[in-house]
């Protein structure tokens, strides 16, 4: 989702590692997410899993590592710069990210203008 309003409220479901007090947990949370991994209880959600079902996890961030675009979604001049927001094929609403246009292939760049010309809103 373009919009942070309609956008997903909860990523994932993380394991509780440790019971920091009786308001706070700690969270088993991938380090290349850059958080800090203690939570106020009253911002978690309870998940029932069954047990055949793997606990989901951020896939490993590498910098030589491409990921392939499902869509372009939007466009916002940002800084000075153009940027798209991007829909990356395999994740979820919730991994949409904004992305300097000179990082986004002309071609997928060249398709989202012209939807946006038929569309009218250029």
């Amino acid at each position: 989702m373009p919009s942070k309003k309609f956008g997903p409220k909860f990523v994932g479901n993380f394991k509780v590692v440790d019971i920091v007090n009786s308001a706070a947990v700690r969270l088993n949370i991938p380090s290349s997410w850059k958080i800090n991994l203690v939570f106020q209880i009253s911002l978690l959600k309870k998940v029932d899993i069954p047990d055949k079902v793997a606990m989901s996890s951020a896939p490993p961030i590498d910098e030589d590592c491409e990921f392939e675009m499902s869509r372009i979604l939007d466009s916002r001049w940002h800084r000075g710069g153009l940027q798209y927001l991007v829909s990356w094929k395999g994740f979820g609403p919730e991994d949409n990210s904004w992305v300097k246009a000179v990082d986004v292939s002309s071609s997928s760049a060249n398709i989202f203008r012209s939807t946006l010309q038929l569309s009218g809103d250029m």
